[in-house]
């Protein structure tokens, strides 16, 4: 039980509720346990009031009973049935990469991959120094951490075959890892156990190192052949039981962060970006990236297509777009640029599988440094996309540039604007989001689908990825901070969620899933384990521990929603009981599980399951 000088404590940093006397009178803790600790309970009554206040939660008592289930009061009408009010078949699960979840990157002959080299090599490059040596260990927890994709009523999960871990040296010819095809083989056999669809993608960025150290990885043609290769293993030794495949994730981020700013691996770019650059060409070099990229996807396309024994199988690239406003929208270069930006974000990378070459805009500002495809080239390109991937976060301004330095060409000036966080007005396009870039604006998902059903054919499109990061503060002490409590993060969903309802039922935009990132906090490339993206919360300090987060059991509440009318009868009203309360339970278990969870908040819900609280979001207003 809290003590009275923790209760103090908290009390005075919370700030003093201005209902304690209504709340004794309410509740008279007195008459229902011993006068010995009614002072403790009472304690617990107010926090209650004022922890729930601070992180905007609406609870009621058996005394004031809620009007409305909580998921009636959290989404718009036209969302009340949960799963059931989107088309039959549409996927929700969650998404991941090897890197970033594995660890055991010495294990079962895994050889070393571009990621493992830059990490380790250059510690500085990542804001905490870290790498992903251990990351979360899935390698060794992916059986329960699948059972936590069930508990939660995720039927999908995106996951990534690591190259080095099934070809330790780069090249098929010089061998196969059987231990790691074992290891993926499990996975997704664990995977269809718990009714799980896999979606698989081929690269996430861990280039194996003996390529790069041999010709210099995607920079080189060579690549293709030997990607080719890598792909028609995962196709045949794991085609039996996938029919989702993925060949590339996020092309864009690999190419201009690698390759051009130099910020993730392998930290190309030109002294002129960054001094302390060792080699690279920005300007140059990610044109070339993405070319043999693109190339090396449509060569992995025509072995997919041959493969027989992958039924009704479908195979696609997992792009990031951002939306784009004009920074002045009296200014016609700002808006001008606005498309531009389009063309060099999603556009560079999805126009030659759509049409067969790079957007005019391209082609014309970037010249003969952007490399051209051949006939034959163009025509395996085309049509080599079953499925659009999007991976939205977030939406900006733009400003055109009005004038550039030819000498000193970069994806940035080749596009020819800047990115904004605010508008002509001083004003930001959404409220910011865990990251100095990031911004909670679901419009802005909407809005990109409609791009790409205007602009490409309403092609089929799943949301590969989409999440919120917030800063971590690895010295805080979990006795006084909660992890599971992170409504941002379940309001950046659910608005989300809201705005692809809304795109598929209102703009007829061909959605056909949803990919939250990520099941897990995980390490997040160049900002270590100092950002958390995770549905359920690992503690790095306690052996990689989960606890599930609000959003967790939210998601898990609203994807087993029923699709009857609940409201037509009194076993529905004793349904939505049932449904509160053990929603509450959930909660309460969330917290009790942990035992480094704050003993405040585990007795403020075991008053909460005890009076039969239920709990309401705040839902987004997007």
């Amino acid at each position: 039980m809290i003590s009275s000088s923790l209760f103090s404590m908290i009390r005075i940093s919370l700030g003093a509720s201005k209902n304690e006397k209504a709340l004794l009178k309410i509740y008279k803790p007195e008459k229902i346990i011993s006068r010995s600790t009614s002072y403790h309970h009472y304690c617990i009554f107010l926090l209650q009031e004022q922890i729930l206040e601070k992180i905007n939660l609406k609870f009621h008592t058996r005394r004031n009973p809620p009007k409305m289930t909580h998921l009636q009061r959290t989404y718009p009408t036209s969302m009340s049935k949960g799963r059931a009010s989107f088309p039959k078949g549409f996927l929700f699960g969650t998404a991941s990469s090897s890197y970033q979840y594995e660890g055991a990157v010495t294990e079962g002959e895994r050889g070393q991959s571009m990621w493992d080299h830059f990490s380790n090599r250059f510690p500085h490059r990542i804001s905490d120094h870290s790498h992903g040596n251990v990351a979360v260990d899935f390698f060794h927890r992916y059986k329960e951490d699948i059972k936590r994709m069930k508990d939660i009523n995720m039927d999908s999960f995106r996951l990534s075959i690591a190259w080095p871990r099934v070809i330790p040296y780069g090249k098929r010819e010089r061998g196969v890892s059987e231990e790691g095809i074992k290891f993926y083989n499990d996975v997704i056999d664990e995977l269809l156990a718990n009714e799980i669809t896999p979606l698989v993608t081929i690269f996430h960025w861990d280039t194996p190192q003996d390529l790069e150290d041999e010709y210099g990885g995607f920079l080189s043609e060579q690549i293709i052949d030997d990607f080719r290769d890598y792909a028609s293993l995962c196709f045949e030794r794991f085609g039996d039981r996938v029919s989702l495949w993925c060949t590339l994730n996020e092309p864009w981020v690999y190419s201009v962060a690698g390759y051009d700013t130099g910020r993730k691996a392998p930290g190309r770019c030109s002294k002129y970006v960054n001094g302390a650059s060792v080699a690279g060409m920005s300007g140059y070099e990610a044109y070339i990236v993405s070319h043999n990229m693109l190339l090396a996807h449509a060569e992995a396309v025509q072995v997919f297509r041959k493969c027989d024994h992958i039924k009704n199988g479908q195979i696609g690239i997992a792009h990031n777009p951002l939306w784009y406003e004009p920074y002045d929208p009296s200014d016609p270069d700002d808006v001008e640029g606005c498309n531009r930006a389009m063309d060099f974000m999603i556009g560079w990378h999805h126009h030659p599988t759509a049409y067969g070459d790079y957007p005019d805009t391209m082609k014309k500002s970037v010249g003969d440094r952007l490399p051209s495809f051949t006939p034959e080239q163009s025509k395996k390109l085309i049509g080599s996309c079953d499925y659009v991937g999007i991976n939205y976060y977030s939406s900006l301004f733009v400003k055109s540039i009005k004038h550039v330095d030819p000498t000193q060409p970069t994806w940035r000036t080749d596009q020819g604007v800047d990115w904004m966080k605010t508008n002509i007005d001083g004003k930001q396009i959404a409220k910011q989001g865990g990251s100095e870039w990031s911004f909670t604006y679901p419009t802005g998902l909407r809005n990109v689908l409609k791009y790409m059903k205007k602009n490409y054919d309403n092609p089929r499109i799943l949301i590969t990825e989409n999440g919120y990061g917030e800063v971590a503060d690895q010295s805080q002490s979990l006795f006084m901070y909660n992890p599971s409590i992170d409504t941002e993060r379940l309001e950046y969903i659910e608005g989300h969620i809201h705005a692809i309802h809304q795109a598929i039922h209102e703009d007829g935009v061909r959605v056909e899933g949803y990919y939250v990132w990520s099941l897990l906090d995980n390490f997040e490339w160049n900002s270590g384990y100092g950002v958390r993206y995770g549905l359920y919360y690992i503690d790095y300090k306690d052996g990689l521990r989960r606890y599930p987060k609000m959003s967790a059991l939210w998601l898990k509440e609203f994807l087993k929603f029923d699709q009857e009318d609940e409201s037509s009868s009194s076993s529905a009203e004793s349904k939505k009981e049932e449904k509160k309360e053990s929603y509450g339970k959930q909660l309460l278990h969330s917290v009790q599980d942990s035992g480094a969870l704050p003993a405040v908040l585990g007795s403020l819900f075991v008053v909460t399951a005890t009076v039969g609280t239920s709990l309401f979001f705040k839902g987004s207003n997007n």
